[in-house]
């Protein structure tokens, strides 16, 4: 701003106004609004508002703040996003026999897609399904028919229903 006047440093006056402008905002008429609270008039804040010295401060401050607000944001959502992971998991953990599949599918979708953040294309996908024997045994002659019987892939299913806790097996 070399052609208009310029304040020559800050002083606590200007950290004030800085604030005021943070906490208040630059809506349609603040500098009216200003000048009532700091006692001052319009045109000596749009001096001080548009000097150099001022504008840098007010911008490194206004940073410094939107930062610490994304961060506490970040923080917040980070803590309750766990919180709600918790009792997922001990719904399931207490409940998990008990709960509809669809249901359990449905929560690890959303899961997936909307907690999750999205894998790069360098990241490995690995997807696991639990299947009963009889299903394994579909999904194997199936391949089977596809492949013509070459290099069979033949492994053992095991039983992964959950037992009752504490309960012999």
């Amino acid at each position: 701003m070399a052609a208009s006047a310029q304040i020559a440093r800050l002083n606590p006056w200007h950290n004030r106004f800085a604030l005021w402008l943070i906490t208040h905002g630059e809506t349609k008429g603040w500098g009216k609004k200003a000048a009532a609270e700091f006692g001052v008039t319009q045109a000596w804040l749009s001096t001080v508002y548009h000097s150099d010295a001022f504008q840098d401060y007010y911008k490194g401050l206004r940073a410094e703040h939107t930062a610490t607000l994304i961060h506490s944001i970040q923080d917040k959502l980070s803590g309750a996003a766990g919180q709600a992971l918790d009792i997922l998991q001990e719904k399931l953990e207490l409940e998990g026999p008990s709960l509809p599949f669809d249901t359990i599918l449905e929560t690890v979708d959303v899961l997936t897609k909307r907690a999750i953040p999205a894998q790069s294309k360098n990241d490995t996908n690995i997807q696991v399904a639990l299947v009963s024997k009889e299903e394994l045994e579909a999904f194997r002659l199936k391949m089977r028919e596809r492949r013509g019987d070459r290099d069979p892939i033949e492994l053992t299913a095991v039983d992964v229903t959950p037992t009752p806790a504490g309960g012999d097996q």
